[in-house]
């Protein structure tokens, strides 16, 4: 197994040069405050500002302890994270530079806290995931203060630096590592379980901190998903056995990567790969400073539309990178280097399917892949 250097570790005044800018950006906008929500699934708000990764929400289901985050940005001052109460110590050993209090407190440090700040705006970012019910229990905190939906701390992560980068680059590596061992486990009577487990296995002993998200292994007609758990059926001659892994660092950042390998196939199949991978191919070409974002979907997109099978590619053609493995980024932004993206090409027939996904950073001179490994293999 590959030798991977660690990075320099993203430093508090690193953390404190984001709020900064998040800062600046709330005075543009004309904010007094900024909300900024995060949960388990979708953290990297918060891991941004605060270093701190909420607990996964299946562990914890009791009133009062729902395992989210919120953090109040004032204009000047420290910044208060709010997490559940059992939390606390983590977010303080995490992130020295925040206040670090009870979301049970929440409703009264708010009211202390507009008690001495003469509040008219109030930004909230990672609104489109907040639930109902903390919802309510912002406006109701916030009553009578204008209330503006924002993407400030999304927009802030678009752009990595070298810091960023370094272990973007992590992520991808480690994942690569993590799919040859995949690939080397294919063999007939292997179950897609195994597949997957040898895979994690190998990322987390590389150190990841964690999955990007759930391992995806499927085989034979179960390739014709977009996507579904590994199941206990067996690789067999002429399968198509379709890989989509990722691990995430220490830092937070992720990695994405799926390859689809022909197990003993016949042509048909093989020419379905070569489809996909041309198709992977045209949308790397694609990625260069100043495009839309959008150019990368239409290569792809358009390619596979030339060799008709526009209908059976139901994702986008890419999606943004990040603390989190999928980020928005709208078909209109334009490229800028820092940017880093998956680029993503896929078929879904009756009984067989392929993807590929490759991590992709946006260069000063055009692109540079970050997940080098062949578009697809054939055993």
């Amino acid at each position: 197994m590959a030798n991977i250097k660690t990075p320099e570790p993203i430093s508090e005044q690193d953390y404190l040069a984001r709020i900064q800018r998040a800062r600046e950006l709330m005075g543009k906008s004309g904010y007094d405050a900024l909300i900024i929500f995060g949960y388990s699934a979708i953290a990297g708000n918060i891991r941004y500002i605060a270093n701190y990764r909420p607990f996964d929400l299946s562990l914890f289901t009791m009133p009062g302890y729902m395992p989210n985050a919120t953090i109040l940005l004032s204009r000047e001052g420290e910044p208060t994270i709010f997490v559940p109460t059992w939390f606390i110590p983590e977010a303080k050993e995490r992130g020295s530079w925040m206040d670090v209090q009870s979301m049970e407190i929440f409703e009264d440090f708010i009211r202390e806290f507009r008690s001495k700040n003469n509040l008219k705006k109030v930004g909230i970012d990672g609104w489109d995931t907040i639930p109902v019910s903390l919802w309510e229990l912002y406006t109701k905190a916030f009553s009578g203060v204008e209330l503006e939906k924002t993407k400030i701390v999304e927009e802030l992560r678009m752009i990595k630096s070298d810091k960023e980068l370094a272990w973007q680059e992590l992520a991808a590596r480690i994942t690569v590592e993590g799919m040859k061992t995949a690939i080397e486990n294919i063999k007939e009577g292997v179950t897609e379980r195994k597949i997957a487990r040898a895979a994690e296995l190998a990322m987390l002993e590389m150190d990841a901190e964690d999955l990007s998200f759930q391992t995806v292994v499927m085989s034979g007609p179960y390739t014709e998903h977009v996507v579904r758990r590994p199941t206990e059926r067996c690789i067999e001659p002429g399968d198509l056995v379709l890989l989509d892994i990722g691990a995430r660092t220490r830092m937070g950042y992720c990695s994405d990567m799926a390859r689809t390998v022909g197990y003993r196939v016949l042509k048909d199949k093989e020419k379905l790969l070569e489809i996909v991978a041309e198709a992977n191919r045209r949308g790397q070409e694609a990625v260069k400073p100043g495009v839309p974002a959008g150019d990368i979907d239409k290569a792809v997109r358009g390619y596979i539309t030339e060799m008709g099978y526009g209908k059976n590619f139901p994702q986008s053609g890419y999606h943004g990178m990040g603390i989190e493995f999928a980020e928005h980024f709208p078909p209109t932004t334009l490229l800028k280097p820092g940017m880093v993206f998956n680029v993503l090409s896929a078929v879904f027939i009756t009984g067989a399917g392929a993807r590929i996904e490759n991590n992709t950073l946006v260069t000063q001179m055009g692109r540079r892949v970050l997940t080098d490994y062949p578009l697809y293999k054939l055993l």
